[in-house]
């Protein structure tokens, strides 16, 4: 970027297009081919490249490596949201109000997705590998694993619990009772720090003339953001000596 800004500087300047204007704290200006004055900045003045490290471990090694400083500007670490954390430096009033971003840490993963119905060996695929592994997300399991060529013939619901009546053969039907809500706990922060755990809702319905769609409901809102963002922050603050803002 610099060796680019210095390029185009010397490009003006041999074109007879380039002339540097010094204010009066010594800083020097230029006007570029659209009539605009813009300042000419020092090596150290420059933006810098950032890191982009997608676990939190990475980014506390970062910033473990630099010491908290990174050619004499202090470190901050301030965490927007349950997927992203920046790291930044001090605001530089002598470099226009500047205030360098040294690294970040973005999470990716594959979030359920609450509310849409999923075939139900989907569907158990999905609490198996994107929720954490407890005792309620066993019980879900269990309860809908032997289900999946299975077809509801009866659907009781009274708001608090759903009872179905599956066929299980050409006469044979068993009776399946789901009650709500349910405590689980999806991944959707970083795999370091605790998981939010939220109540859901269970619901099961009839998929076409045979089979069985399930889906989850999720009835805690997002007060799960402000639980995952206080974890990362005590996360921080366990492995760092620099300031923490959440």
């Amino acid at each position: 970027m610099i060796e680019q800004a210095i390029n185009r500087i010397v490009t003006l300047a041999r074109k007879g297009n380039f002339q540097t204007f010094p204010d009066v704290h010594g800083k020097f200006f230029y006007v570029n081919e659209a009539g605009n004055m813009i300042r000419l900045k020092k090596p150290e003045e420059m933006k810098p490249d950032t890191f982009e490290f997608h676990t939190l471990s990475a980014l506390a090694e970062f910033i473990g490596d630099a010491g908290g400083i990174i050619n004499g500007d202090h470190l901050c670490i301030v965490i927007d949201g349950p997927e992203s954390v920046r790291v930044f430096g001090e605001l530089q009033p002598s470099n226009d109000q500047t205030r360098f971003q040294y690294a970040s840490a973005k999470l990716i993963h594959n979030p359920f997705q609450f509310g849409q119905y999923i075939d139900l060996e989907r569907f158990v695929i999905m609490m198996q590998t994107l929720f954490v592994q407890t005792f309620e997300t066993a019980q879900v399991v269990d309860a809908l694993g032997h289900m999946a060529n299975e077809t509801i013939v009866d659907n009781k619901d009274d708001g608090f619990s759903q009872t179905i009546q599956v066929k299980t053969g050409i006469t044979e039907k068993s009776a399946v009772k789901i009650e709500n809500p349910i405590s689980l706990q999806p991944f959707r922060t970083f795999r370091e720090v605790d998981q939010h755990e939220v109540p859901c809702v269970l619901r099961l319905r009839k998929a076409g003339s045979s089979g069985i769609e399930s889906a989850l409901f999720e009835a805690g809102g997002d007060t799960w953001k402000l639980g995952a963002v206080e974890r990362i922050a005590e996360y921080f603050k366990d492995r760092t000596s620099i300031p923490v803002f959440a």
